[in-house]
């Protein structure tokens, strides 16, 4: 049987549950992850990332794999993520976090290991990559893909993703320097 995204997709479309339960344990987590660090929110995250695999099983009968598994995948939940980053700013919400609601005074608050804080700082610091330069930025750094596989994703040429993570990495340096995170 083949255990590739692409073989487990053709027979999860053959009505294969199983073969659909592996594709999700295996995209779970960096799926979750790149819906968090596309909207900044952990509920639109979850919500981006259930729908992507319920669109994902519903229409996985019409699958043709053209282009990688992940390919697909990431452009399913990107394409999810941009349409409420639009309704954010037509309506001009801003994602809350729950934790800042119930978090303690902060001078109660035990302190924080410096790792904990660059970490915070970097996440802080990507929040002001504007979205079409942070995903590319996400899909390079933290799920490694390469350029082509990228440009598929987001649905622009190859020059375009090259110049847009140059420029979102500027943006990620400067916000890092602001911050005193980086020289």
């Amino acid at each position: 049987m083949d255990a590739s995204d692409e073989g487990l997709m053709l027979r999860a479309g053959a009505g294969d549950r199983e073969a659909f339960a592996r594709l999700y344990e295996r995209h779970k987590a960096p799926l979750l992850q790149f819906c968090l660090q596309m909207l900044r929110n952990a509920e639109d995250a979850g919500d981006v990332f259930q729908e992507a695999f319920r669109y994902l099983y519903i229409h996985a009968s019409t699958y043709r794999p053209t282009a990688k598994f992940t390919t697909y995948l990431y452009r399913i939940a990107r394409n999810m993520s941009i349409d409420i980053l639009r309704r954010r700013r037509r309506w001009n919400l801003q994602p809350l976090d729950p934790a800042l609601d119930l978090a303690e005074p902060p001078d109660l608050r035990e302190p924080r290991l410096e790792s904990d804080e660059i970490e915070a700082g970097v996440r802080d610091a990507m929040e002001e990559v504007p979205p079409s330069y942070r995903e590319v930025v996400l899909l390079r750094v933290l799920r490694g893909m390469e350029y082509a596989e990228i440009a598929e994703v987001v649905e622009a040429p190859l020059g375009t993703v090259k110049s847009r993570l140059h420029a979102g990495l500027e943006f990620l340096r400067r916000a890092m320097r602001r911050r005193k995170l980086a020289e």
